[in-house]
């Protein structure tokens, strides 16, 4: 059975500048034997909610034991900490801005750490790239069996994100835009099964609801994007398993200029 660890690394620094490569030089000198799995680098640049949205998403489809280190931090530098945390068997490693909350918020078991015990950092620490000179060190050490315990000392309140809860009522879901793809696609906070449930005690289908943003309302679910004609808007459960609006050859978010946070309603067919 193979016992390499595994590292993912999600990040807003993009591949032109060579931060991600120079962090994945930090962890293997420090884990050699780490397998190092890319989630994303294409993170529009000081996108939480996104990275938030993403980390939550993915790492379910890794084995337990994973490490996962996620670096989009504005507050590089500030007085902001550098949190390591355990959740359901996987391991984080982020920044305390809020990113780890769509996580820790659905864990069934999760403790969470301040990193501070800087024998774990790099002997040298910029003001302006964490990512190398603490968190990638920090994911090797957790990669390598060190106890999360041994970083830092375990915290109850982490810097919680403001996002605005899905609202569910009898004749309608208030849901928000909590991630844009690259080809523009408006990614909400509903779930399929959510969606689902309540469409049952409504007694409505997919097909014959209404959802509706800015001046725009589309009829139905579609099942797949070639259903409605270029240029059309549509709205379709995604790989994500979330409500999203698409344009067909088209780009979505930048035809309405909608974004994080942003609501669309999905209303039962027929109501005003």
């Amino acid at each position: 059975m193979n016992t390499r660890p595994i590292i993912t690394l999600m990040t807003d620094f993009g591949n032109t500048d060579g931060f991600v490569g120079v962090m994945k030089g930090v962890i293997v000198r420090l884990a050699p034997a780490a397998r190092l799995i890319d989630i994303s680098h294409e993170l529009q640049p000081f996108a939480i909610a996104s990275a938030a949205f993403l980390n939550e998403w993915s790492f379910r489809y890794f084995p337990e034991g994973t490490v996962h280190l996620c670096v989009v931090d504005p507050g590089v530098g500030t007085k902001r900490r550098p949190l390591v945390a355990a959740m359901d068997g996987h391991y984080f490693v982020a920044p305390d801005n809020g990113l780890l909350i769509p996580a820790l918020d659905q864990a069934k078991s999760a403790r969470v750490f301040a990193a501070t015990r800087k024998q774990y950092w790099l002997e040298t620490v910029s003001n302006t790239f964490h990512g190398r000179d603490i968190f990638s060190p920090l994911a090797a050490h957790l990669a390598n069996g060190v106890a999360i315990e041994e970083l830092g000392e375990e915290i109850h309140d982490p810097v919680r994100l403001p996002l605005k809860p899905l609202a569910v009522t009898y004749d309608r879901i208030e849901c928000h835009i909590c991630h844009i793809d690259r080809f523009g696609n408006l990614v909400t906070d509903l779930d399929q099964p959510t969606f689902e449930a309540w469409a049952s005690r409504n007694g409505v289908r997919a097909e014959e609801v209404l959802i509706r943003f800015q001046r725009h309302t589309i009829r139905g679910i579609s099942q797949a994007y070639g259903e409605k004609k270029r240029g059309e808007f549509l709205a379709v459960f995604d790989g994500y398993g979330r409500l999203e609006i698409a344009a067909t050859g088209g780009h979505a978010a930048s035809i309405t200029g909608l974004g994080i946070t942003d609501t669309i309603q999905v209303l039962a067919g027929g109501i005003d």
